[in-house]
C-alpha cells in the first residue's frame, strides 16, 4: 500500500481498497493492515475458490525466497544487503448466506540478513472483512494490522513499519448508477529511523471519509464524482505538522474499442497544516491548494496481456517540507509468454517538488527514474516461481541522490 496517498486515490468497494499494484496482486483480496506479505502470485490455489453457501474454505499458503538490495538505505554512499525470507499463511472464506461472506487472512513472515542481523525482522499480518452484497445495496466492514519491512515513499529507505487500519463502506445501486460512502481510520508506527529524522517523528494517525457517485453509460464507460476529506495527526510534533485536507474531483472512463479504454480524474486538492514545516515561516507552506489528477489508456490486446500508459499529478507529505508534489508518466506492458508464464515490464519518470525551503536554500526538486521487471512461471496449479528486478535512480537538487537495484527470487505455494 502506498503510504500517505489515501486521499489522492479513489475508494471503490472496500474489498479492493488495498489491492496491490497490477504486477503484484494479492493471493486472495483480503484488505487490511497494508498489502499481503505473501503476494505476487497469479495462479489460483489447488483447491476451489468458488464461494459455496454454508461452507468454510481454508487455503494454506507459503513463500520462500532471497533478495539482494544494493542500496538498502537509499543514500549516495550505497551499502548493499542480502536477505533470505520465508512466510506461511492461511486464507479463509465463509459464505453464511447468498448475500453475505466473510474473508480472513493470517500470515507470518521472517526475513534474515546474514551480514547484518540488526536488520532482521519477524513480521506478520492479520486481516478480515465482512461483506453484504444485495441487488440494490451493499455494505462492508474490515480491518487489519501488520509488521513488515517497507520502503519509505518519500526517502526510498527500507525501514521497519507497523500498520493498522479499519474501514466501513456502504453502497446504494441503481440500474446504471451507484453511490457510496467509505470511512477509514489508520495508524503507522515506524520502528527504524529514516534519513534526516528519527522514527518517532513519522508515526502517524489518520482518519478520513469519501463519498462517490458513478453513472454508467456503456461497457467500460462511466462518469464519476467524489468528495473526500482526511485528518492527519503526528503524535511526536516537531518538523512534521498535523493537517486537514480535502479533494473534489470528477472523472470517468471511456471505451475506445472492445479491449481498450481511457480512464482519468481531475480535481482540486487543498491541505492546511498547523504550521509551516519545522515551524519555520520561511517555508511558507502552511496551506497548499493544487490541481491533482491522472489520465490513463489501457489496452488488453489478448487474454493475459496488457499495455497501459498513464500521466498523473499528486501530492503527499514530504520529509523536507510539508508537501511534496509528484508529477509522473508511466508505461507498462504485461505479455503472456505461455499458458503458465508471463512477463511484466514498467517504466516511470517522476518529478518531485517540495512545497518550501529554508531561507538560504531553494525548494528541492528531484527527478526519479523507476524501472520494474517481473517474470513468473507456474509449475502446476497453485505453485509458482517469480523473478523480480526493481531499479530507482534519483537525481536531486538537494543531497538525497541515490541509485538502487533490487533483485528478488521467490517460490510460492497456495493450496
Amino acid at each position: 500500500m502506498r503510504r500517505g496517498r489515501w486521499l489522492a486515490l479513489p475508494i471503490t468497494a472496500l474489498a479492493a481498497m488495498v489491492a496491490a499494484a497490477e504486477e503484484e496482486p494479492p493471493v486472495l483480496s483480503v484488505p487490511g493492515g497494508g498489502e499481503p506479505l505473501i503476494r505476487g502470485f497469479r495462479h489460483e490455489p489447488r483447491a476451489n475458490l468458488v464461494y459455496l453457501d454454508q461452507r468454510v474454505e481454508l487455503h494454506p499458503k507459503a513463500m520462500v525466497g532471497a533478495r539482494r538490495n544494493d542500496n538498502i538505505d537509499a543514500v549516495r554512499e550505497a551499502r548493499g544487503a542480502t536477505s533470505l525470507f520465508a512466510g506461511v499463511g492461511l486464507d479463509g472464506r465463509w459464505r453464511p448466506t447468498t448475500a453475505d461472506r466473510i474473508d480472513a487472512s493470517v500470515e507470518a513472515l521472517s526475513e534474515r540478513f546474514p551480514q547484518d542481523h540488526r536488520r532482521d525482522v519477524d513480521g506478520g499480518r492479520v486481516a478480515a472483512i465482512a461483506i453484504h452484497e444485495a441487488l440494490e445495496w451493499g455494505a462492508s466492514l474490515g480491518g487489519g494490522a501488520s509488521r513488515r519491512l517497507a520502503q519509505s515513499e518519500t526517502t526510498g529507505a527500507t525501514l521497519g513499519l507497523d500498520q493498522a487500519d479499519a474501514t466501513a463502506a456502504a453502497t446504494v445501486r441503481g440500474r446504471i448508477s451507484e453511490a457510496s460512502l467509505a470511512l477509514r481510520v489508520a495508524g503507522e508506527e515506524w520502528r527504524t529511523p529514516g534519513p534526516g529524522y528519527v522514527e518517532a517523528e513519522r508515526d502517524l494517525f489518520t482518519t478520513g471519509a469519501e463519498a462517490r457517485a458513478t453513472y454508467r453509460f456503456g461497457e467500460r464507460s462511466e462518469a464519476r464524482a467524489r468528495l473526500a476529506g482526511e485528518r492527519r495527526d503526528y503524535p511526536d510534533t516537531g518538523r512534521f505538522n498535523d493537517s486537514i485536507s480535502g479533494i473534489a474531483a470528477v472523472g470517468g472512463s471511456l471505451a475506445t474499442g472492445t479491449r481498450s479504454w481511457f480512464s482519468g480524474e481531475a480535481g482540486l486538492w487543498a491541505r492546511r497544516h498547523d504550521d509551516d514545516f519545522a515551524g519555520d515561516p520561511t517555508y511558507d507552506d502552511r496551506q497548499t491548494l493544487a490541481p491533482v489528477g491522472e489520465l490513463a489508456w489501457t489496452w488488453d490486446w489478448e487474454s493475459g496481456s496488457r499495455f497501459q500508459t498513464r500521466a498523473s499529478s499528486q501530492r503527499y507529505d514530504g520529509y523536507r517540507s510539508n508537501t511534496t508534489a509528484d508529477h509522473a508518466v508511466m508505461a507498462s506492458v504485461m505479455v503472456r509468454l505461455g499458458r503458465d508464464t508471463d512477463l511484466t515490464g514498467r517504466g516511470e519518470l517522476h518529478r518531485l517538488v517540495d512545497s518550501g525551503a529554508p531561507a538560504d536554500e531553494a525548494e528541492r526538486t528531484a527527478d526519479e527514474t523507476r524501472l520494474l521487471g517481473v517474470l513468473r512461471h507456474g509449475f502446476s496449479r497453485g505453485i509458482e516461481a517469480r523473478l523480480r528486478v526493481d531499479h530507482v535512480d534519483r537525481r536531486s537538487s538537494a543531497d538525497d541522490d541515490f541509485e538502487r537495484w533490487i533483485v528478488t527470487v521467490a517460490l510460492g505455494v497456495l493450496l
